[in-house]
């Protein structure tokens, strides 16, 4: 299980944070206090606490100090197998629990692994605080002799399917593997990837699971942080109660840093068979986490490459026009750390080229040294950074765990940022010269099969085991482990907490007007931090391209933020960088978005900015010859990952004949039709704002949010145009299509149905009827295909909700050899939902989605998404409150109906993208007919 975790390290905070724990007290005058607890139970476990009562919610985190890095060689992977074992069950919570119980209490869990660390966290609304606590209690101090055999091998499934859907069916997904086997000797404890091998995981056995557990998983090896709104003193009995007779078990084995020095350069390559660029990496050995010179190391790579006045941008994108972008990212962990350069190159481009315009932008760089713009724009802009990293009380949970673990003090935030403050252009270049500057480094080059010229001059070809599909059979194996005899307590912990008090959740004051132009405007006032998010979104987007020209709107929203009338292209993102802000502009099947959030104290400058983007435009012929070429490049990537070319066939079946069957980038041959002129007729004729919508968000009041839109009311003017009406065409009677991908690991499955428009009374009552189906963890779907099957990393099914006609979407990514069987299954789960949906079900899904909504209001982005919804629908200002109501009134037959009609095996249209070769054969005695090929695009095959 894996979720995207922004940490603090490497973050820039001009405003000194104030920490309190029960050690120190550090009093002044500072914009922003996060204050915390910390103390520690008998076992040793840490506990740290931070209150934050804006919303009823509650953030847990429990962080384990073992990733892969504790792992022995031959049962590599097992840190992020064990992740996945602990949410099954313990001695005194049943089966399924967090699968089923946090989604109905109205929360959110999931779990994550690397090299260092494994970290298990959940949001749930506070009035089940008890009850998570009794949970995480128990799978940390009662979870091993529940550990059942077929519960064990199932989930090796899963994981080897993980990998398969992360790893060995994406372009570049070996990647990691090949880097680190030439950077890190066999000794040391890097020299293997988190998820481990496919052998490894096979050989895995239940005493290697207990010899973990007991090792590692010791409350003295653990940090637990509850951050969000809850009573300090009931919390703290109740962590005592469920956490405090856990016995320390394991010993205290000490990380030592552990960096690596390469004698020489080593050049690997690797044929990739889904990749279609040329993607090169250059990897430089550097320090661990926290060294005296990781701040340094941080801060260069970030000046190398980020933004169009940084020497690898200018000189690889710019003038050599190699590729439409570069990286660079500092792995720095607790052993060690590299420097990474990335470069995906554009079509047929020879790497050799890409690392001799590197170099030359290393001596560039070598002769103009740090300027300190260049350092103070870096710093300026991860100030905002930073307060976006804790805007929710599950960021403020990741970060006062993981300097707990990593330095023993959740209050070292102090230091890291001071050191960020501190660094100078001096250390930087420094740095340069003592990591980068003529070392020895590993190269990969990952070149598209069939294309080794394109590789490094001098690469030897990389080792990569590829997987070899075994049949699949599950092991016939006993269901439970009851002959084990229970850990004592003090109490029975087999009975569930109850839940607290019922929750008060206060709906945030929506503010809206109407602006002389004919320009919606609507907000939510935020004071928790001194940030502003707002969008300015126009109705259209895609849906007003030419389908001969599939594109241009994409391609106008791109070259609108190349520059303005009176800015170069360098100079526009100067102004926006100086400002420690973020904009740009997004196009969807409906909508083109300009997008910004910034500190509120410079957001008059920073929608100046934007203002001056919308009414200004360059038009630059070079920037849309440069962008244009960038946008081929984005269709060669988007057509190499199969999850893309899912959703592109899926559109294209759902909506032939009509323009919503296009992705918005277009294809190289719409590509190919268009002009600059074309940009400018769709500027002229669909950029006004009388279509159009200003949403904010954040640290600002209504009068001064409308006394910054003055220009834009002003200067842009109200126009009459029509807005075309968009048809579907009547979709064929054809249900079951295949798409090939030669040698796919995985089968992308599809099930889906067209229902309602986004604004029809019904969407939310279907998207109550298909809660207990797939929405979630909990759903049949993932249960059946997932935790019993054992044949998908998740399944699940959910509305996608559109304008005009949304559908019902159901998928899973399967194991190639089991694709008819998980058909099958995703069949019999269905059926079996249509006979036999009752009245439980209707309860735990008004249980669920009402409580869910104590998380509806949260971060900015939250209360950008309810404007988004008001303006994209026409709701009312109370609509979520309105929708509360639906979900209590709804009825049984209600529920009944819908089902019926949208989520029925005989309606829906199935669509399978993986490996012809294996599995075509196979799905052709399923009574569903002969499968239609379709190419990636979802055109036809011609015979």
């Amino acid at each position: 299980m894996k979720c995207p975790i922004r940490l603090l390290s490497g973050i820039l905070l001009l405003a000194v944070l104030s920490c309190t724990s029960s050690n120190q007290n550090h009093n002044s005058q500072k914009e922003l206090s996060i204050k915390y607890e910390k103390y520690e139970l008998e076992n040793g476990l840490d506990i740290i606490l931070h209150e934050d009562k804006s919303d009823p919610i509650v953030a847990i985190a429990v962080e384990i100090h073992a990733g892969s890095n504790r792992e022995k060689p031959g049962r590599t992977g097992f840190a992020h197998f064990f992740e996945h074992m602990l949410f099954k069950k313990s001695e005194n919570v049943p089966e399924g629990y967090f699968w089923d119980k946090i989604p109905e209490w109205g929360g959110t869990f999931n779990g994550t692994t690397n090299k260092d660390r494994t970290l298990y966290f959940e949001t749930i609304p506070k009035n089940a605080l008890e009850k998570l606590l009794w949970m995480e209690a128990d799978r940390l101090g009662y979870f091993i002799n529940a550990v059942d055999p077929k519960g064990f091998e199932t989930e090796k499934q899963v994981v080897k399917n993980e990998k398969r859907y992360r790893v060995d069916n994406n372009p570049y997904g070996h990647r990691n593997y090949t880097i680190i086997k030439a950077m890190y000797p066999e000794t040391h404890p890097y020299n293997w990837t988190t998820i481990g091998e496919f052998e490894d995981l096979q050989n895995a056995t239940l005493e290697d699971v207990k010899e973990f557990y007991d090792q590692w998983y010791g409350p003295q090896n653990a940090t637990l942080v509850i951050a969000g709104d809850f009573d300090k003193e009931q919390t703290k009995k109740w962590i005592e109660k469920y956490f405090g007779e856990i016995k320390p078990h394991g010993e205290e084995v000490r990380v030592e840093p552990k960096p690596i020095q390469l004698s020489s350069s080593k050049l690997l390559f690797h044929e990739d068979n889904f990749a279609k660029l040329p993607q090169l990496t250059l990897n430089f050995p550097t320090v661990e986490i926290y060294h005296k010179d990781y701040w340094a190391i941080n801060t260069l790579a970030e000046i190398l490459t980020d933004g169009k006045s940084s020497p690898l941008y200018k000189q690889l994108v710019l003038t050599d026009k190699l590729t439409p972008d570069v990286s660079a990212y500092h792995f720095a962990q607790e052993m060690a750390g590299n420097l990474r350069i990335l470069v995906n190159a554009n079509e047929g481009v020879d790497l050799d080229e890409v690392r001799s315009s590197i170099a030359k932008a290393f001596r560039q760089f070598e002769t103009d040294g740090v300027s300190e713009v260049a350092l103070n724009r870096v710093k300026t802009n991860l100030e905002r950074q930073f307060y976006e990293a804790i805007e929710s009380v599950q960021d403020k949970s990741f970060q006062l765990a993981h300097y707990n673990t990593f330095k023993g003090n959740p209050g070292f935030i102090e230091t890291d940022i001071k050191n960020i403050q501190n660094v100078t252009a001096e250390e930087v270049y420094q740095a340069y010269e003592n990591y980068i500057a003529g070392k020895n480094l590993v190269a990969t080059s990952f070149v598209p099969k069939g294309h080794p010229e394109l590789a490094l001059e001098g690469s030897e070809r990389a080792f990569v085991k590829e997987e070899t599909q075994e049949p699949y059979q599950l092991k016939d194996l006993p269901e439970s482990n009851m002959g084990y005899q229970k850990t004592p307590s003090a109490f029975d912990r087999t009975i569930e907490p109850d839940f607290g008090p019922d929750l008060v959740v206060m709906a945030p004051t929506i503010w809206s007007r109407k602006l002389g132009n004919g320009m919606e405007v609507y907000g939510i006032r935020s004071d928790e931090l001194p940030l502003v998010s707002f969008s300015i979104r126009l109705k259209g987007g895609k849906q007003l391209d030419d389908p001969d020209k599939v594109g241009v709107a994409n391609l106008m929203a791109d070259v609108m933020m190349e520059g303005t009338q009176s800015k170069t292209p360098e100079q526009l993102e100067n102004a926006i960088r100086d400002l420690g802000a973020e904009i740009y502009m997004s196009t969807d099947h409906e909508y083109i978005t300009i997008n910004a959030s910034c500190l509120s104290k410079n957001y008059e400058q920073v929608i100046g900015l934007a203002t001056e983007i919308l009414l200004e435009p360059r038009w630059d012929l070079a920037e849309f010859e440069r962008i244009k070429k960038e946008t081929l490049t984005a269709i060669k990537q988007r057509d190499a990952d199969a999850g893309s070319v899912v959703a592109m066939v899926r559109n294209k079946i759902l909506y032939r004949g009509n323009i919503m069957a296009h992705h918005p980038l277009g294809t190289e041959i719409s590509l190919s039709n268009i002009s600059i002129d074309d940009l400018k007729g769709y500027y002229d004729s669909f950029f006004v704002p009388n279509v159009s919508a200003f949403h904010i968000s954040g640290n600002i009041d209504e009068n001064r949010a409308l006394a910054s839109l003055t220009d834009l009311s002003e200067k842009w003017s109200f126009k009459e145009i029509e807005m075309p009406e968009v048809k579907l065409a009547s979709l064929s009677d054809q249900r079951f299509f295949f798409v090939d991908i030669p040698e796919s690991k995985q089968s992308q499955l599809n099930m889906m149905s067209v229902t309602v428009d986004g604004n029809d009374d019904s969407y939310l009552p279907i998207s109550i009827a298909n809660y207990q189906l797939g929405a979630g963890s909990h759903g049949y779907l993932n249960k059946k295909l997932r935790i019993e099957k054992g044949y998908t990393y998740g399944s699940a099914s959910f509305p996608i909700k559109r304008i005009s006609k949304s559908h019902l979407l159901g998928f899973a990514a399967v194991k190639s050899n089991v694709t008819k069987e998980s058909i099958e299954a995703f069949n019999e789960v269905v059926q079996s939902y249509r006979d036999n949906y009752d009245s439980k079900d209707l309860e735990i899904t008004k249980n669920s989605m009402l409580r869910e909504t104590a998380r509806d209001y949260e971060t900015l982005d939250d209360l950008l998404g309810i404007l988004h919804q008001i303006s994209t629908y026409n709701l009312p200002h109370d609509f979520i409150e309105q929708n509360q109501q639906v979900i209590k009134n709804i009825s049984m037959e209600e529920v009944r109906a819908l089902i019926k009609e949208y989520i029925d095996t005989k309606k829906m249209i199935y669509l399978v993208v993986g490996d012809k070769a294996t599995q075509y054969n196979r799905l052709l005695d399923m009574g569903m007919g002969e499968p239609i090929e379709l190419d990636m695009y979802g055109e036809y095959m011609i015979e």
